[in-house]
């Protein structure tokens, strides 16, 4: 793994590890709000379970949306590590064309190795 997928897959790690935490959070009531209420008190008003279940509902879009957008970035980073290695397979081919064509100038042309006068 590169530096630069490091750098891609950490953030999007941390974000998608955040709103998870932050859904199964509000998914089992331990919101930590004030009208979250204490264990054995009765619900909350009907008012602020709507508000949690929206929020909820939010989240899971919201997680929906960056699953999506890690699985684009991950297709993105696969493409452009297959260019990378393409031109590192090039930039050896053309090498080892250069060196041939040195070789062949040496033993073949000595003549025009090294004088131009």
């Amino acid at each position: 793994m590169t530096i630069e997928t490091i750098w891609v897959f950490v953030p999007l790690a941390l974000i998608l590890g955040g709103l998870a935490g932050w859904y199964l959070r509000a998914r089992s009531g331990l919101s930590g709000s004030p009208e979250a209420g204490a264990p054995g008190e009765s619900p909350p008003p009907e008012p602020v379970l709507v508000a949690r279940r929206q929020a909820v509902q939010d989240a899971e879009k919201e997680l929906v949306q960056l699953e999506a957008r890690l699985a684009r970035l991950t297709k993105a980073i696969a493409a452009l590590q297959n260019q990378v290695q393409e031109s590192e397979q090039e930039r050896r081919r053309l090498l080892a064309a250069l060196s041939e064509h040195q070789n062949w100038l040496q033993k073949d042309h000595p003549n025009l190795h090294g004088s131009h006068s």
